[in-house]
């Protein structure tokens, strides 16, 4: 009969550690996605990003670059399924001279 209890207890022991561990582990992971690879062509930016989670993530892609001598900002949102490589393309207003940054920002809940 003791070892029902012991049973019970190590089993809830476990789930309730596993509960704590899928509630926590994206608020304390690093960033899941990550830019691969960028280019430009013409008006277009377009940038490689990898979700390296295990799970579903949501983010934005932004990208600063001189356009006609002006620095400009564009941004694009992207859904990612665990382990997909995505590519992202982003247009500018005129032709992109030099691709100044690009970055992801994740948003804490996908769905």
């Amino acid at each position: 009969m003791a070892m029902g209890n012991r049973m019970k207890k190590v089993g809830f022991a476990a789930l309730a550690m596993a509960t704590v561990l899928m509630v926590a582990s994206p608020a304390l992971a690093a960033s899941s996605i990550t830019v691969q690879g960028v280019s430009s062509s013409g008006s277009m930016v377009t940038v490689t990003v990898r979700n390296s989670s295990c799970m579903l993530s949501l983010g934005t892609v932004r990208a600063e670059a001189t356009v006609n001598g002006t620095r400009m900002t564009t941004s694009a949102s992207v859904l990612l399924l665990p382990g997909q490589t995505a590519t992202v393309s982003m247009r500018f207003d005129g032709i992109v001279g030099q691709i100044l940054s690009v970055g992801i920002s994740e948003d804490d809940h996908p769905i």
